[in-house]
C-alpha cells in the first residue's frame, strides 16, 4: 500500500475521530481529532520518506556497473557507492584524486570528469594505473592520466580533489593546508574544492571529521556493504565483517575556507611515516616525505 492510499485512510479515521463520536464535550471531541491528524502526519512523512529512500536516482552515476571487476576492496579502498556518489558531485569538472592505488575508483570517475588525473606515489601503483588508462582509451571509453609522485611534488590545478585518508602518510589536515598554500601562491584556481571522504567507523576518520567537519559547504551520507567482494577477493574474514560495511560522509570543503597553516595541520596530526623514524618538526617531515624511494623525480611528469 502507497503513502496516498495511507492518506485516504488515515485522514477518513481521523475525521470519524473528529465528527462521529458522541460527546458532550465538544474541545474533547475536536482535541482528540487533532492528535489523530498529528499521527497521521508523522505516519504518511516516514512513508514518504522511506518511499524516495527507495528509489534510485536516476542522475546517479553507477559506478559498480561501470568497473565491473575491482581489483580492490573496503577496507583497502573507498568502496564503490562513495564512488558513485563522488563522480556525481565532479561530473563535468577537472578532478584530481590523490592516492589513487590501483584506480578503482578513478576509472569511474573519468568518465563523468571534464579531466581526471591520478596523482600516486608508488611506482608499483603507478604503473598499473598507466595500463588501466590504456586499456580505458584502446576501449573508446573516458580515461585519466597518471602523475607519479608524492602530492607536495605534484598538485595539478583542477575543480576538485579529492582522497581518503590513511592516517600514516595522507592526512586530511596536512593536505588540505597543502592544497590551501598551493592556492594562495596562485597555482591552483580560486573556486577549487576538497571531497574528503570519511568512515563512519574508523577512529582516525571520525577524528578528522570532528576537527575538519565545520569547514564542510556540503556533506553527504553514502551507505554501503560490499563484504561479499571482500570475501571473494580472500580479505580477512574478520575485517571484511568489521570494515566492509558501514557509512562513509563525503564532505565538500571549499579550499578557500582552510584557516590553517601546513605548520599547524602538522602540529594537530604529525606526519608518521613508514619505517621512519617521528620527524621533530614539520619541515624535518616533509623531507622525509620527499626522500622516500617511491619519489624518484622532482617533477610532476602526467603522462
Amino acid at each position: 500500500m502507497g503513502a496516498p492510499t495511507h492518506l485516504v485512510l488515515l485522514l477518513c479515521t481521523c475525521s470519524l475521530a473528529m465528527g462521529g463520536r458522541r460527546s458532550h464535550d465538544a474541545s474533547a471531541t475536536w482535541s482528540a481529532g487533532q492528535t489523530c491528524l498529528t499521527r497521521a502526519c508523522r505516519r504518511i512523512s516516514r512513508l514518504t520518506n522511506a518511499s524516495a529512500a527507495a528509489m534510485p536516482d536516476p542522475d546517479l552515476p553507477k559506478c559498480a556497473e561501470l568497473v565491473k571487476k575491482p581489483i580492490d576492496a573496503p577496507p583497502t579502498r573507498s568502496p564503490r557507492a562513495v564512488h558513485s556518489a563522488v563522480a556525481h558531485l565532479l561530473r563535468g569538472k577537472d578532478v584530481v584524486e590523490i592516492g589513487t592505488r590501483n584506480g578503482d575508483g578513478m576509472a569511474c570517475f573519468s568518465q563523468f570528469a571534464r579531466s581526471a588525473v591520478a596523482v600516486e606515489q608508488d611506482r608499483a601503483y603507478c604503473g598499473f594505473l598507466e595500463r588501466r588508462a590504456a586499456r580505458l582509451r584502446a576501449n573508446g571509453r573516458r580515461s585519466f592520466r597518471v602523475g607519479c609522485n608524492a602530492y607536495q611534488n605534484c598538485t595539478p590545478d583542477a575543480d576538485v580533489y579529492t582522497w581518503w585518508q590513511d592516517s600514516v602518510a595522507l592526512g586530511d589536515e596536512l593536505l588540505l593546508a597543502h592544497l590551501r598554500e598551493q592556492q594562495v601562491r596562485g597555482r591552483i584556481r580560486a573556486s577549487a574544492h576538497a571531497l574528503v571522504l570519511f568512515d563512519q567507523g574508523w577512529s582516525p576518520d571520525q577524528n578528522s571529521w570532528r576537527s575538519i567537519g565545520r569547514l564542510a559547504a556540503h556533506r553527504t551520507v553514502v551507505d554501503y556493504d560490499e563484504r561479499p567482494l571482500c570475501l571473494k577477493l580472500k580479505y580477512n574474514y574478520g575485517v571484511c565483517q568489521k570494515r566492509a560495511h558501514g557509512a562513509f560522509t563525503v564532505g565538500m570543503i571549499p579550499i578557500a575556507s582552510i584557516p590553517f597553516s601546513l605548520e599547524q595541520a602538522w602540529a594537530e596530526q604529525p606526519l608518521r611515516w613508514r619505517g621512519k623514524p617521528r620527524a621533530a618538526s614539520f619541515r624535518e617531515a616533509l623531507g622525509q616525505v620527499l626522500a622516500t624511494p617511491h619519489d624518484d623525480t622532482r617533477r610532476c611528469a602526467i603522462r
